[in-house]
């Protein structure tokens, strides 16, 4: 009997200090488990933080590119709208694409500035760099449109250059029988006229070339096109070049046949030149 008390005391003891820890195992459990859900909590904080970060530096940055797009295409409206030599029918087009391309960017823009994914956002960004193939395409044009009508101007002004060396020749008996007068008469019509049609050419070629939008086969015959008009721009100066030669070959020997018939070089610079 002794012995059963014994044991069942020592039961009962085990059981008493078992209960004891058990609450303080699950209090400790408690505590690891909440400061493990504060640093997840903490962790995501940091996260969110980060990504918002990311998030807002995109937008500025892509909002920064956008507008500075619009201030160059807006600028490229005001210089085709300027060009004197060029119709109506062909500013029209690429006036046309660049409006386009205005909208399209201070749409994106207002898309952007409302984004709250990076991921969409990345996507919207790209579509930046996928209007530039637009862009890509306005500049050149206009570079090459701008140097023809600048090239026409010239022409014009050595079609008047040439009329009034013509209306001189004819009073001077002289100096209109001279082959290298004649020569160059001859080849300054030349230049003239090949001039006016290379510059003509370079504009007809280029002004109904659209974007590629991805395409290609059409960027390369975009391309193509391109590097041939620079081609007929660059014929049209050297035949400018050589069309000032010609006349000042021609200028030389009416100077020099006036100043033997005793015409003062004035006289002769005012007739040939137009002042």
């Amino acid at each position: 009997m002794t012995i059963n008390k014994k044991i069942i005391t020592a039961t009962i003891s085990t059981i008493l200090a078992i209960s004891a820890v058990i609450p303080a195992i699950a209090f400790a459990q408690s505590v690891s488990s909440s400061t493990a859900g504060a640093r997840a909590e903490a962790r995501q904080e940091r996260v969110s933080a980060a990504e918002q970060k990311r998030l807002v530096d995109f937008q500025s940055k892509a909002g920064a590119e956008i507008d500075q797009r619009v201030s160059d295409l807006t600028t490229l409206l005001t210089k085709i709208q300027s060009i004197r030599n060029l119709q109506d029918s062909q500013k029209t087009p690429i006036i046309n694409v660049v409006q386009g391309l205005i909208v399209s960017l201070t749409d994106l823009k207002s898309k952007i500035s409302s984004e709250s994914s990076t991921t969409a956002l990345r996507a919207e960004v790209q579509s930046i760099t996928q209007g530039f193939r637009v862009y890509a395409l306005v500049l050149p044009q206009l570079h090459i449109i701008s140097t023809a009508d600048s090239a026409s101007t010239v022409v014009q002004m050595l079609n008047g250059v040439g009329a009034k060396l013509q209306a001189r020749l004819m009073q001077d008996a002289k100096s209109n029988a001279d082959k290298t007068v004649q020569a160059a008469m001859t080849d300054l019509a030349l230049k003239i006229n090949d001039a006016q049609k290379q510059s003509q050419a370079a504009v007809d070629e280029i002004t109904p070339l659209m974007p590629d939008n991805g395409d290609k086969a059409k960027f390369q015959s975009n391309l193509a096109a391109l590097k041939d008009a620079k081609a007929k721009i660059q014929s049209a100066k050297k035949d400018i070049e050589a069309g000032r030669k010609d006349i000042q070959t021609i200028t030389k020997v009416l100077a020099k046949n006036a100043k033997a018939a005793g015409i003062t070089a004035s006289s002769t610079t005012a007739t040939t030149t137009g002042q």
